[in-house]
């Protein structure tokens, strides 16, 4: 009998052991459950290089705060975005808040939403036209549970890219006869905020410059294949065009095919200039066919889970302010190298996003979400 019983004790004992090691085996989640679930709406197919980065940074942020995050990819069709965000906000799927960009001047909308069904909501990326800005205010002034926005300064972005190819012209000496640089321009679209302030920095920089003859911007609907079209016709009207001004990467790869079909040389006799740090941008300033590109604001879906994150943990941070703004750097093959580490996914589980948090350091009077702080992790 008693060698019946230690052996039944054996066999309970046995069992209790695999059932343990079953539940860390297939139901981690258990464990380690998130605090908090913020879903993110991005405006691009999930192939789209930026965005694919964008949602990778994010995702090793959200890690770090132990944040569901989940990820809504559209093809740039403003309506579905707001079907998106209504279904999600309308079903008994809750989340705790939303990040989203203001698609087509689809943001009033999505605010509106936001509101109707009491969810906290970030804006990133592309924020609200001049004219909703208007009439909706700031964020938490008519809308309390808009509760922020984070943005990139496009503006200066575009003026930081005009200033580097006029710059880099003058150097190589690239005058017309009359003593002037010609240039024209190949912008995202007009109905988007974030293509308008770019257009704003680049038209600032060309027209406080006597030496540069600019002939018109163009919408290139941030289409490499657009642009390349788009450029083709400038080219041909403008064949004494030298440096041409982008709104984004895949539009600058677009005129620099233009470019070489008209037998133009990139790097040489023509300059061209994009924004987003986009991987194939990153290859043609390594090639010298592409002279620079101004980015960083992948990072900035990270920064907008920190300011949530703050937020859900009584740490608010309207305290400091409403509205942030994102500084993006230019990239060139002087400092390539200095920047490589930041397009290295593989690393960014070094970086401890819990340093940029008021609520695990409670000390920090204002977020410092600078692109040198992030490489400072990384050396």
């Amino acid at each position: 009998m008693w060698i019946l019983s230690t052996f039944w004790n054996k066999r309970i004992i046995s069992l209790k052991v695999c059932i343990i090691l079953s539940l860390l085996t297939f139901h981690p989640v258990i464990l380690l459950a998130a605090d908090y679930r913020i879903d993110m709406f991005s405006p691009a197919l999930e192939s789209n290089s930026f965005w694919k980065r964008m949602k990778l940074f994010s995702k090793a942020a959200a890690d770090d705060l132990n944040i569901d995050l989940r990820f809504h990819f559209v093809d740039y069709d403003r309506n579905k975005n707001v079907d998106q965000v209504k279904t999600l906000l309308s079903s008994q799927d809750k989340t705790d808040g939303i990040i989203f960009q203001s698609l087509k001047k689809n943001g009033a909308l999505l605010i509106q939403l936001a509101e109707k069904y009491q969810t906290p909501a970030i804006l990133f990326n592309a924020g609200l036209d001049t004219k909703t800005k208007q009439s909706f205010g700031a964020p938490r002034q008519k809308y309390k549970y808009w509760l922020g926005e984070l943005l990139p300064d496009d503006e200066d972005a575009g003026y930081q890219l005009a200033i580097a190819l006029i710059e880099r012209a003058k150097q190589l000496n690239l005058y017309h006869d009359d003593r002037k640089i010609h240039l024209f321009g190949i912008i995202g679209a007009y109905a988007e905020g974030g293509s308008f302030e770019r257009v704003r920095g680049f038209k600032r920089a060309v027209q406080s410059d006597p030496s540069i003859k600019y002939f018109q911007h163009v919408q290139g609907y941030w289409s490499q294949e657009r642009a390349k079209r788009k450029a083709l016709g400038l080219f041909k009207r403008y064949p004494t065009t030298r440096v041409v001004w982008t709104a984004n990467d895949p539009m600058a790869l677009g005129v620099i095919e233009a470019a070489e079909i008209v037998g133009k040389i990139p790097g040489k006799n023509l300059l061209v200039g994009g924004v987003d740090w986009t991987e194939s941008g990153i290859q043609a300033i390594e090639e010298k066919k592409m002279v620079t590109s101004v980015g960083g604001h992948f990072m900035d879906g990270a920064w907008s889970l920190v300011l949530f994150f703050d937020y859900l943990n009584g740490q608010d941070f309207k305290t400091e302010k409403v509205s942030y703004k994102s500084k993006m750097k230019l990239i060139n093959r002087k400092n390539l190298k200095q920047y490589r580490l930041l397009f290295r996914s593989e690393l960014w589980s070094q970086i401890d996003f819990k340093r940029f948090s008021k609520y695990y350091n409670p000390s920090i009077k204002t977020y410092d979400f600078s692109i040198g702080k992030v490489l400072a992790q990384l050396k």
